[in-house]
Formats: structure tokens, sequence, C-alpha cells
């Protein structure tokens, strides 16, 4: 799920509920979602992102969020004109 706000610079918070795993399992999808926000922040809106993951993703796995993640962007149309 994508929170978004507009702002003048480019931030990111991630969040992972009890509920996605143990603590392992969160920080692991937190390092991957963070990790793909890396890849894509150069060609996105400034603002606030807020990434929040939903309780299937740690059976989904890193390019299955990865492709998650890129189609909600785009959805949300948060990629700037090129």
């Amino acid at each position: 799920m994508l929170i978004y706000l507009k702002g003048r610079d480019l931030r990111l918070g991630v969040s992972a509920s009890s509920k996605v795993g143990n603590a392992v399992v969160r920080n692991r999808i937190r390092r991957y979602m963070r990790e793909d926000f890396r890849h894509v922040k150069n060609q996105l809106k400034c603002g606030r992102y807020i990434l929040l993951a939903r309780t299937s993703a740690p059976e989904a796995g890193h390019q299955a969020l990865t492709r998650d993640l890129r189609a909600v962007l785009e959805r949300a149309k948060l990629f700037r004109d090129s």
C-alpha cells in the first residue's frame, strides 16, 4: 500500500506491522522496499512516500514486490514526466 503527500523534498517511510511476520521477516521486507525505492527515486515526483507492507508480502518474494511497487507508482502517476 502507498500513501503519498506532496512536498518539496523526497522522503520515504516504510512500515510493516507484526501481522506480516516475526522481526526477521519484517526487517527483510522493509529492506526490500527501501532498496526498490532507491532504484526509482530519481524518476519520482517530490513528496513524502509511505509504504505499508501487506500480510501477503513475505510469500510474494522480492521480484514480485519490486513489480508491485512500480505498478502502484505508475497507477498513482507519481513518475516525473520525461
